[in-house]
């Protein structure tokens, strides 16, 4: 879907138009990965990803929350485990615009370092690295996707479409939270596709956030102090900021009817 509209912002054209412009607070599904029993990846033998990954998790909503405008959930608010299936069905039963997955990487080779920000990919990952890394998480749990009914034709054409924009607006998200991140010296990063089975819902853009590598000496150093982690939660937030000024949604006018703009899809009208 266009962000710009004949050159003018969306949110903007729609207010103009006389739409009511939905303006939050926007629901952010912060995902901390793996807890209780399952704690991911080691660092040195020391640091936990679950332990990482959940208070960077905590920094970030608590950063949307200072902010204002937001409604930020968690899927776990501790140590303990939360299945694939179910948390994409918290995801989805919250109503969230965003999901936001948090984990921490690993790889045999111990010079890889940085963030990699993926979103799903309907077509499979985009490197052989991506696909064993979605492999790995998706095996901390036997739930996967849910296919639509291929018979109904009118459902396959929506959730194509809904697919499609929602897909654009996942690798807008993850492209903006790895600008912040680099622009802000916080991290180098790099944007792949894969298919995660948590990111594998249509309700939500989606990405999924390896804040770095524990199988890196330099990043389990940066990832072992707060101040460190506090300034990557601030530049996801930043991102996050920016995104929503990027798609203001637009609430239905009170009579019911609404004006079709230039760059508007049949889903996003829906």
């Amino acid at each position: 879907i266009d962000v710009l509209r004949n050159g003018e912002p969306a949110a903007a054209q729609a207010e103009r138009q006389g739409d009511a412009v939905n303006t939050g607070p926007w629901v952010v599904v912060i995902d901390p990965g793996h807890g209780g029993e399952d704690p991911g990846t080691l660092g040195n033998g020391k640091l936990k990803e679950k332990d990482v990954v959940l208070d960077i998790a905590r920094r970030l909503a608590a950063s949307l929350g200072a902010r204002g405008g937001y409604d930020a959930r968690l899927t776990r608010k501790g140590d303990y485990f939360v299945s694939l299936g179910k948390r994409k069905r918290l995801a989805n039963e919250s109503g969230g615009d965003v999901f936001v997955s948090i984990h921490a990487n690993s790889a045999p080779n111990g010079r890889a370092s940085g963030t990699e920000i993926f979103f799903v990919s309907p077509r499979g990952a985009s490197d052989q690295a991506a696909r064993e890394l979605a492999d790995r998480e998706n095996a901390c749990d036997l739930v996967g996707g849910v296919s639509p009914d291929a018979g109904d034709d009118v459902l396959s054409i929506l959730v194509d479409l809904k697919m499609s924009d929602s897909v654009q607006k996942s690798s807008d998200l993850a492209t903006l939270m790895a600008g912040k991140l680099r622009e802000s010296g916080t991290s180098a990063c790099t944007v792949k596709q894969a298919g995660f089975v948590v990111l594998k819902s249509l309700a939500m853009p989606s990405v999924l956030v390896e804040v770095g590598f524990l199988t890196n000496a330099s990043d389990v150093k940066k990832l072992s102090t707060e101040g460190h982690r506090q300034a990557y939660a601030e530049r996801l937030a930043d991102a996050i900021d920016a995104y929503f000024d990027r798609y203001s949604p637009v609430a239905a006018v009170p009579d019911g009817q609404h004006k079709v703009a230039p760059g508007e899809t049949l889903w996003s009208i829906a």
